[in-house]
């Protein structure tokens, strides 16, 4: 049998921040409340699968395009190079697969990135 859910948790936002926390329930297509609690829920014990995915993709997208443009202008990439790049791809995934679920947010809000990021202002 299910636990049951009996207890409330409250919290209070801008109009702008609660704005594009509805647009990031909206992309992950989900009502504010089921993906609230998702997200309070998933700080418990490991990330969300999808966003552990996302971040492993990211990394993955950062070490790929800088293999390619190292081999595109012909450079030679040494071990020690990889490495640290790996490392520095590994040490940003999480930040980037962030920034991801913003664009997606955005889309959905009908705002540039730009927007969302500066708490729904466009940048100067």
């Amino acid at each position: 049998m299910p636990a049951v859910r009996n207890r409330t948790i409250g919290i209070k936002v801008t109009d702008e921040e609660h704005e594009q926390l509805e647009a990031l329930a909206e992309a992950r297509g989900q009502t504010m409340s089921d993906w609230g609690r998702e997200v309070l829920v998933n700080q418990i014990g490991e990330p969300a699968g999808s966003d552990v995915v996302l971040a492993e993709v990211m990394a993955l997208r950062a070490i790929v395009l800088n293999l390619a443009t190292a081999q595109a202008r012909g450079e030679t990439m040494s071990e020690e190079r990889i490495r640290d790049l790996i490392k520095f791809a590994d040490k940003e995934r999480f930040r980037r697969a962030n920034e991801k679920w913003i664009d997606a947010a955005n889309h959905y809000m009908g705002q540039s990135p730009s927007q969302i990021k500066n708490n729904g202002k466009p940048k100067e």
